[in-house]
């Protein structure tokens, strides 16, 4: 069994005129107690009488070391006084309490979550925040950190393998279909596109415009990582696969003739982005992801397994020294990477992701695989 760890992102809604005055008090002095704190003024009677619940005095003074004046902090709720309640009234399915200094008994809003709850599951650390929408008023957010047990299975009857490049971000073939799938073709556009306009605008020195442009590519880079990591467990699941991810290790320093703007764009590529979001998202479903490591894959033939360096007529056709054989890049790649973890070639390159550290055993056990 394993622990895993998600963030609920739940909008607070349909707020009363006393609730909103409560919680925004209790925002408020959150920020009036750090910046008091920052500038060492703890001794001033302001600073001990600031309304506040106290767990919620303590939960800011142990999470907030580093204290920047231009921005605001949350509200850090412990997990012991955070609450859940389904009641499926007009208002909202789920019912949230949050401890405010002078409402006994705490403050229940309403929230509507991007996905439900489980069924079984612990509380976490939860932030309550707000944020501006496009009409400049503010809406107010609490992220709910949920923890719950996930047996990771270990006995498999497929492998899927993913392959992650500058040109496709996913390129992924499974063994129980040779055919392969192209996934994030249009990241590598979007990063060309807010590069060009980023190095426009550094021209004229609009900075403030360079910086909420941004937040935008973010937005949509990573809108299309969780479509990406989302297919790949879903397809993972379907066939009863263990998903094998290629570590890039070594990718940014094999740019080098590339020229300075492809070598700025691989090193912005998501990669570490997205093996993460596979990795929890799998983990969700009980599945295992093993790191396995690319190297040779991209020079390996994946008919003949020559390694002699095939030749690039092109940054996504490869040839064959010693067969001939021509192959998309990618292609050659991912099917070498399912060669690898399918037992073809050494075991020991693999290493196996133990979920919540994120650490990496030197000789991890590959999964078994059903016949």
């Amino acid at each position: 069994m394993q622990r895993v760890q998600k963030i609920i992102k739940c909008k607070i809604t349909d707020l009363t005129n006393v609730k909103e005055a409560q919680l925004s008090s209790e925002f408020k002095n959150v920020q009036t107690l750090l910046q008091l704190e920052k500038e060492g003024l703890d001794f001033l009677p302001l600073y001990k009488n600031l309304q506040l619940h106290s767990a919620n005095r303590q939960q800011a003074l142990r999470f907030y070391k580093r204290i920047d004046a231009n921005k605001d902090y949350p509200v850090s709720v412990r997990k012991d006084l955070i609450k859940i309640e389904e009641k499926n009234n007009k208002l909202a399915k789920y019912w949230c309490r949050i401890p405010v200094r002078g409402r006994r008994g705490g403050l229940w809003v309403a929230i509507k979550p991007h996905q439900d709850f489980p069924e079984k599951f612990e509380f976490g650390e939860s932030k309550v925040f707000r944020k501006k929408n496009h009409k400049g008023r503010w809406n107010w957010w609490i992220y709910i950190t949920v923890v719950r047990q996930v047996q990771i299975k270990e006995s498999y009857s497929n492998i899927l393998a993913i392959d992650l490049g500058s040109k496709v971000t996913a390129t992924v073939c499974g063994s129980f279909d040779n055919r392969p799938i192209f996934l994030g073709r249009e990241v590598r556009g979007i990063r060309r596109h807010y590069q060009y306009l980023r190095t426009q605008l550094g021209r004229k020195k609009l900075l403030k415009k360079i910086r909420q442009m941004s937040d935008k590519e973010q937005r949509r880079v990573n809108d299309i990582l969780h479509k990406i990591s989302k297919h790949v467990v879903e397809t993972a699941e379907h066939t009863d696969s263990y998903i094998v991810l290629g570590d890039l290790k070594g990718i940014r320093n094999s740019t080098g003739e590339k020229g300075r703007m492809f070598r700025r764009i691989v090193s912005n590529m998501p990669y570490l982005r997205l093996t993460q979001y596979v990795e929890y998202k799998a983990r969700e479903k009980g599945i295992k992801v093993v790191r396995i490591s690319e190297r040779n894959s991209s020079v390996t033939c994946s008919r003949c397994g020559c390694a002699d360096r095939g030749n690039r007529k092109s940054q996504g056709l490869f040839r064959c020294r010693s067969c001939g054989f021509e192959i998309n890049a990618d292609v050659n790649g991912v099917r070498n990477i399912l060669k690898f973890s399918g037992g073809y070639m050494l075991p020991e390159r693999a290493a196996s992701d133990p979920a919540p550290e994120r650490a990496f055993s030197a000789q991890p056990e590959l999964p078994c695989l059903r016949r």
